[in-house]
């Protein structure tokens, strides 16, 4: 029997966390801009407008795409009511150096065409000329964009709410929904809080604290109770609703100046929008701690927080090295629990709860581990001070136990000893 094989498998069982820079901060590509049209379609404007921030090669107006972060995932964003989607440019700036196609949907700007049910079509048009721009050789996003590519969509306000209505019972055009602030009712009709219930996709719902223009409990609260799971809920302490934009506007006398400055704001809103994206569009496991983990329950600049992420994930926290002590945690509803399966090897075996990732001859079996209210549940694992297991690499997956019965894996998390 080898070393390995003759260790008790809790006692070597480790993992890095797979350290991530901050969500908030910039990542690895100059983010480019440029203006373009697309054609719109029918109940929206003729011509939809639109800002595009981009990875690039560099910085700048009309710079040369990126191909390195192609097929890029796409972010397509409404503006407040009778605002200027440029006021938005930082947060849309952020998510082109994360390799984003992040567009601001530039129609409805004014106080006399704040049309909601014209800008839903517009944000939806959005998504289709981009699937246009993406394949069109001559186009500046050529080869950027997936025939089929969805896009997440967001919006602040007025335009949060166009964002839920464009993306309900849409998900094949929209993947995912980041409603800042969103407004409760329409005064064009739109039953937003209808859409809202008939979500197929992810949703984050960001309000702030002390906002007064749209009151979290009258209309935050009751669209995240709306909304089907996997859902998550942040406000933002001491945040107001007129700094969801980084640029001065209208709004900003609308009401008192919040206790967090505007740069607090929106590294907050670039922390979880961009953690929630990397998880729901990209796949990245790594985000889920800053998204609704131990590192997210911990943060003292959200005055609320609630998750009800009925996915079936699992990722890990802690550093990962010999003496320490990690900690693994599986997703799922409140209630529900998780066994942890350990292997010494990989496989991709079809089952009919998903593919199993890891080796049946060499798992062990770890739990079962309790999902708590927070959408996850931990299990800590003590790492012994021995170096013979640095560079150990272990393939563990989560068996969620479904509350409607049966069961699913998660996704594979690669557990190493440092």
């Amino acid at each position: 029997m080898t070393r390995f094989a003759s260790l008790a498998l809790p006692l070597f069982l480790a993992a890095t966390a797979c350290a991530q820079s901050l969500p908030e901060l910039d990542g690895p590509y100059p983010a480019g801009f440029r203006n373009l049209s697309v054609p719109g379609i029918a109940g929206g404007n003729a011509t939809v407008a639109l800002r595009v921030h981009y990875p690039a090669r560099q910085a700048g107006t009309n710079a040369p795409l990126d191909l390195a972060a192609a097929p890029c995932p796409l972010v397509v964003f409404g503006h407040g009511f009778s605002l200027q989607v440029s006021i938005y440019d930082s947060l849309l700036r952020h998510l082109a150096t994360q390799g984003w196609i992040a567009v601001g949907v530039a129609t409805e700007e004014g106080l006399a065409t704040g049309n909601l049910p014209r800008y839903v079509q517009d944000l939806r048009a959005a998504v289709l000329g981009l699937r246009a721009l993406g394949a069109d050789p001559l186009s500046p996003l050529a080869g950027a964009v997936a025939a089929n590519a969805r896009a997440a969509a967001m919006g602040h306000s007025f335009g949060g709410a166009a964002s839920l209505v464009a993306a309900s019972g849409r998900a094949d055009l929209f993947v995912a929904v980041i409603p800042l602030a969103a407004t409760l009712s329409s005064p064009q009709g739109v039953d937003i809080q209808a859409a809202t219930a008939a979500l197929l996709v992810p949703s984050l719902h960001v309000g702030a604290s002390q906002d007064t223009i749209v009151p979290p409990n009258a209309n935050l609260d009751p669209l995240y109770a709306l909304a089907p799971a996997p859902k998550r809920l942040i406000e933002l302490r001491g945040g107001v609703h007129s700094y969801f934009h980084e640029a001065w506007a209208i709004d900003r006398l609308l009401e008192p100046a919040g206790s967090i400055s505007v740069a607090e704001q929106q590294r907050l809103q670039r922390r979880y929008g961009h953690a929630f994206l990397r998880v729901v569009q990209r796949g990245d496991a790594r985000y889920l701690d800053f998204l609704l983990g131990p590192t997210a329950l911990a943060d003292g600049a959200l005055s609320r927080q609630s998750a009800h992420w009925s996915r079936s994930e699992l990722f890990a926290t802690g550093s990962g090295a010999i003496g320490s002590t990690l900690s693994l945690h599986p997703l799922g509803a409140s209630g529900e629990s998780a066994l942890l399966l350990v292997a010494a090897s990989e496989a991709a075996i079809p089952t009919p709860f998903g593919t199993l990732r890891v080796d049946p001859l060499s798992t062990v079996t770890l739990g079962p581990v309790a999902i708590a209210a927070s959408s996850f549940g931990t299990l800590g694992v003590a790492i012994p001070n021995d170096p013979f297991l640095q560079g150990l690499v272990v393939p563990t997956q989560a068996l969620r136990a479904l509350t409607a019965g049966g069961f699913e894996l998660s996704n594979l998390w690669r557990v190493r000893v440092l």
